[in-house]
């Protein structure tokens, strides 16, 4: 028989820096920049999305010994959106009339580019080595090594070697969420033109593509000791690869 008790005992600290630069559209050129560098540490956030039946922390006797990195930690994190009108057309500075005019007129190029740091996670023992049938067991963190010092490859994304069996019937050492996963680099971008067709409507064609330059987002590493040919590997990614659409408006 299992008695579960649940208590509003979780504590969480935030503090962030934010930067912004706007230029607003000047000579078809529109640009919005982002930055925030961030910090968030708690002793609770993700213990029971993570690991499934991981419902406690590992040891419920030393819940000081769960603060560390919340699990939606990210450190840094830029967006950048720019969009730029070509300058030729009928109300531009260059082949106001005529075919070209008629060929280069309308055009707009627009991105969106996304770049943060990984997301803090948990290594795990895969056993139960306390022999309390929780299951939310962290390793011993081998003296000397840094466990981010790794290849960050899919093969191996984190140092596998700083982590250790513990003791039999003895909790891990290893600090919670102290393995920092992949970022994510994404841009997104669209070309469109617009096209007058007088009496007020207009044609809007558009090309979008998400991911633009195919690049894999990572998923998470594989965290758990059980397995230790799949320790540290990564066999998953975020987001899919590059999509491309078309789409068409009319106004009138």
């Amino acid at each position: 028989t299992k008695i579960q008790e649940i208590g509003n005992v979780a504590e969480a600290k935030y503090n962030s820096m934010g930067l912004k630069v706007t230029r607003r559209l000047d000579e078809g050129l529109s640009v919005l920049f982002s930055y925030t560098l961030s910090k968030s540490t708690d002793n609770g956030s993700g213990i029971r999305v993570l690991n499934g039946d991981a419902l406690f922390p590992q040891n419920s006797n030393c819940f000081e010994c769960e603060w560390g990195p919340s699990i939606f930690d990210v450190r840094h994190r830029m967006v950048m959106s720019v969009l730029y009108e070509l300058p030729f057309g009928g109300d531009k500075p260059f082949l106001q009339e005529g075919i070209g005019s008629a060929i280069l007129g309308g055009w707009q190029v627009s991105a969106i580019i996304n770049k943060s740091s990984g997301f803090p996670r948990d290594p795990a023992t895969g056993q139960d080595i306390p022999n309390t049938a929780v299951g939310t067991y962290r390793p011993d963190l081998v003296s000397g090594h840094d466990p981010n010092d790794g290849a960050r490859t899919p093969q191996q994304w984190f140092n596998t070697a700083a982590f250790s069996l513990p003791a039999q019937f003895t909790y891990g050492n290893a600090g919670r969420n102290i393995v920092i996963g992949p970022g994510i680099f994404t841009v997104d971008s669209s070309l469109l033109r617009n096209v007058r067709l007088g009496g007020g409507r207009s044609l809007q064609f558009r090309l979008e593509a998400f991911n633009l330059f195919n690049s894999p987002v990572w998923g998470d590493p594989n965290l758990s000791m059980a397995n230790p040919a799949l320790f540290g590997t990564i066999s998953t990614t975020r987001t899919p690869m590059r999509e491309l659409q078309i789409g068409v408006k009319f106004r009138f």
